[in-house]
């Protein structure tokens, strides 16, 4: 991660409360679209930076922002995008192809370690006119919907020439919103574009977007009517919340996974493919989701159900003790061992203890074995789940955009974010066919084909697909939950009371 480096303009959130209040979670971790990864982050520059695509919030399907319209030839090779002729900066001047382009160069450059660089690869990029033109030695053909994810937003010249991790003074945004201060760790303030082309008189002014680590902090101040929104309510309140203020909770399936990774990287005792599987078999998905509750759901797979036209596979690894116990007997004998000591690692936080207490108590109750839990905060965890540096890991991934690649590419053999070190040459094949074919149904096929390959092999260990709990003042209005998390902040409206 990046350091953030704030200027002095940024020195202080105004005193005077906004319209609208929101409780963001933790720090966010850049305000640089290209170095973001946060939950935070992502609501906070959705809200400041246009993209040239966007997801529909209600349906998934990918609509036009900043772009009016995009084309692809060749294979998904050679992509069009003509640029909306009334996109303009904050500031009033217009935004233009060459502001793309530079900006998606800048994405390109090792220097500025961007997460999502090889989104872009080795692409030539140009223009004509208000088209801009990108062009790829390989087949891209999800590159559209990459464009509606933060990190191929265009940001402005004093960004782009800024050192990366550096927040400048006198930024211009391309979105409904601006950011007019920041206080580290405590408020960042916004206010309404009154020059983009979607402006609304009607829209909030001003929102706050308040840092605040903890849950149980976050659902306290909206009980105290100080925030108007919280992304992520404590789980031991689900209950409670659903009881007395079941107007303003909202519960909904989310595009994201809970899996665990295992490291199997030789000589890792992981490598042993019994071993994995033991462990996988051993866990009664169902009663985990009773415990942890919010409305998760039991996960069989990695990729999220309700995805239009993709047939998970078929193959179940359903809890069974018995196959497991067999399964981890098999792995003792290749292993040559009697006995093993595991460690399972995880980030802080209320639901993933409880998840990793249950675990443990799986793991001894059906097969005996002793695990130890190595509990560590976020930052610290994610350095040592880059480098492999652990046995068992919690994991979860949310989908950048609404395909089951967004997955699955994860593991493929050298991916960036392929923690566990699997590698497998069927697999590796799949994905990279099903992204030369120009069939959408065929992709999905293949995509479908890879997943049974990763949880043949026992690859990752998934255990709940998750939820969306959020807290919405029950007075503000235009917003419905979904899957993707999005909220269009520019369409919320404070209820008229009625005289």
């Amino acid at each position: 991660m990046k350091a953030l480096v704030l200027l002095p303009l940024l020195c202080c959130c105004s005193p005077q409360a906004a319209e609208l209040t929101v409780a963001n979670g933790p720090e966010i971790d850049s305000f640089d679209p290209q170095l973001a990864t946060s939950a935070g982050a992502v609501r906070l520059l959705g809200a400041v930076f246009d993209r040239l695509t966007a997801i529909e919030a209600a349906t998934g399907k990918l609509v036009p922002q900043l772009a009016e319209s995009w084309t692809s030839s060749n294979q998904n090779r050679h992509w069009s995008f003509a640029l909306r002729s009334d996109a303009v900066w904050s500031d009033g001047s217009p935004l233009t192809p060459s502001d793309v382009i530079s900006s998606w160069k800048r994405l390109q450059e090792p220097s500025t370690a961007a997460p999502y660089a090889d989104w872009l690869g080795g692409a030539q990029i140009t223009s004509s006119g208000q088209r801009i033109d990108v062009v790829f030695s390989t087949p891209q053909p999800l590159f559209a919907t990459y464009c509606s994810y933060h990190a191929l937003a265009p940001i402005p010249p004093e960004l782009r020439n800024s050192p990366p991790g550096t927040f400048p003074e006198d930024m211009r945004y391309s979105g409904k919103y601006k950011i007019i201060s920041h206080r580290i760790r405590d408020c960042t303030k916004l206010a309404i574009n009154e020059l983009h082309a979607d402006y609304s008189p009607d829209s909030f002014k001003t929102i706050d977007f308040l840092c605040v680590d903890s849950h149980w902090t976050a659902l306290n101040l909206f009980l105290d009517e100080q925030v108007d929104f919280i992304g992520q309510v404590p789980q031991l309140a689900i209950e409670k919340l659903q009881n007395e203020y079941p107007d303003a909770l909202t519960i909904t399936p989310s595009f994201a996974t809970y899996f665990i990774r295992l490291q199997q990287d030789s000589p890792s005792v992981f490598a042993n493919k019994n071993l994995r599987k033991a462990l996988s078999l051993a866990i009664d998905r169902k009663k985990l989701v009773q415990i942890i509750k919010g409305g998760r759901r039991p996960a069989y797979g990695l990729v999220p159900d309700g995805i239009t036209d993709y047939l998970p596979p078929t193959n179940s690894i359903s809890f069974s003790a018995e196959t497991a116990e067999s399964a981890l007997q098999l792995a003792l004998t290749e292993l040559g061992v009697s006995a093993l000591q595991l460690d399972y690692l995880y980030p802080a936080s209320e639901l993933n203890r409880a998840i990793a207490e249950f675990l443990q108590q799986q793991w001894k109750e059906v097969l005996g074995l002793e695990i130890t839990l190595n509990q560590l905060e976020a930052k610290s965890f994610f350095v040592l789940q880059s480098k492999g540096d652990y046995q068992l890991s919690h994991s979860t991934w949310i989908g950048d955009y609404y395909h089951p690649f967004t997955f699955l590419e994860l593991f493929q053999s050298g991916h960036r974010n392929n923690r566990s070190f699997f590698s497998n040459k069927q697999y590796d094949k799949l994905i990279a066919t099903s992204q030369l074919s120009v069939n959408p149904t065929e992709c999905l096929q293949l995509l479908s084909a890879a997943e049974q390959v990763l949880l043949n092999e026992y690859a990752i260990i998934p255990l709940c697909f998750d939820s969306n709990l959020q807290l919405l003042r029950q007075n503000i209005l235009g917003h419905k939950a979904n899957k993707f998390g999005i909220i269009e902040w520019h369409k919320l409206r404070k209820k008229q009371n009625d005289d």
